[in-house]
């Protein structure tokens, strides 16, 4: 079986008004472990050698406002196609200024270049953040309640990436391929 080459953004930045998404460099690590500090009630928690793997390996974008770094968002994607967010994180004071909204939008962008079908995140049910996702397209796709000490519910939230008409011409094709005694 093929393996899927990993998920990379280009090393050209995107900037509006000031706002730069870039991959992160080894030179923001500081940046994302402090950021990474100041939520870490929401976030959780990545160990720093994560943190070096995933900008070595160009799967942390930063944002930056006036060339200081105001956020980050990390991510995975796997052979099948999806792209798992496990953090998001903005700077306090810069919160509900569309940077988050900048964020996601790049790997939005990044995850279609890579044929990934869906986006997806996880978070805790009593987080402020979850008013955010539903207004990026996100819809919440299960609950789950963890053994944890806070046994507080999480939320998962995907973002299709590809749209149901798409979906259903494929799954029409699919069922003209095969013969008729396999059909449904």
């Amino acid at each position: 079986m093929a393996t899927k080459p990993p998920m990379t953004t280009s090393t050209a930045s995107v900037t509006t008004l000031g706002r730069t998404v870039r991959p992160a460099l080894p030179s923001d690590l500081a940046f994302l472990l402090d950021l990474q500090r100041t939520w870490s009630n929401n976030v959780g928690f990545l160990p720093r050698a994560c943190f070096e793997r995933y900008t070595a390996s160009g799967q942390i974008l930063v944002v930056t406002e006036n060339d200081t770094p105001a956020g980050y968002l990390s991510w995975t994607c796997d052979a099948r196609g999806l792209c798992r967010l496990p953090q998001v994180a903005v700077h306090p004071d810069l919160l509900r200024t569309t940077i988050g909204t900048k964020l996601l939008a790049t790997i939005r962008r990044t995850a279609l270049r890579h044929n990934c079908a869906c986006l997806r995140l996880t978070s805790r049910s009593d987080l402020p953040a979850n008013e955010f996702w539903p207004e990026l397209g996100f819809h919440c796709t299960a609950i789950f309640t963890p053994r944890t000490t806070r046994k507080r519910p999480l939320l998962e939230w995907t973002l299709p990436l590809i749209s149901a008409d798409v979906l259903t011409c494929a799954t029409s094709r699919r069922r003209r391929l095969l013969p008729d005694h396999l059909l449904p």
